[in-house]
């Protein structure tokens, strides 16, 4: 076992079933060594299911694991995600990626909506999607029951997370230069759908 690696938890909450793009993305994806994979499924929602994944987390039986990702059934992560996850060394650290229905926007962003203007290097954020989402055990111990709740407020369980993680003390950080894919019709859809929608464009570049 490499000294120092951490190990992970890869917690897949699926409503229905996993589409063949994100299986195959799963079996490719590269894990240190002690990791293992969760999946829960079932009609409970997907708010429900993510609690019941933290609370295993949690569980004494599993604290041989250092960090959570929230890894959902439809997204398709490169082999190398979770390591370049990993090397940011942070409490929360996201992937970058869009919705699959509807207008391909940004599933990360601020109290005012979703991010437009993308930066070229990693940026805190108030809220980001947990499809592809690296959590620290310390983060998840300091925020009490539930993890994650459904609401009626306009928002996902995402932004109600982002919420929870801020008030325990700590920043949501993504690196959009780690993008996945989001299966939809008829392809995955990524950054490059975001761009040419028009609803997302790169931050100038910074002059030296």
């Amino acid at each position: 076992m490499t000294a120092g690696a951490r190990r992970v938890m890869v917690a897949v909450p699926a409503l229905g079933f996993v589409p063949t793009h994100s299986l195959n993305a799963f079996l490719q994806l590269q894990l240190p060594p002690g990791s293992g994979w969760r999946v829960f499924g079932g009609g409970t929602g997907i708010a429900a299911l993510r609690n019941q994944l933290i609370r295993l987390f949690l569980e004494e039986s599993h604290r041989h694991f250092d960090d959570l990702l929230f890894l959902d059934a439809d997204m398709v992560p490169a082999p190398d995600t979770v390591c370049r996850l990993l090397a940011h060394r942070r409490p929360v650290i996201s992937a970058l990626y869009v919705r699959r229905v509807g207008t391909p926007r940004l599933c990360c962003g601020s109290a005012a909506g979703p991010l437009q203007v993308v930066p070229r290097t990693p940026f805190g954020v108030a809220w980001t999607g947990l499809g592809c989402c690296l959590i620290q055990r310390q983060v998840l111990a300091r925020i009490p029951f539930p993890w994650c709740v459904d609401n009626d407020w306009g928002a996902g369980e995402d932004v109600d997370f982002g919420r929870r993680v801020a008030a325990a003390g700590f920043e949501i950080v993504v690196d959009p230069t780690i993008v996945v894919g989001h299966v939809g019709e008829p392809t995955p859809l990524g950054l490059e759908h975001a761009l040419q929608a028009g609803v997302a464009q790169w931050a100038p570049d910074v002059m030296d």
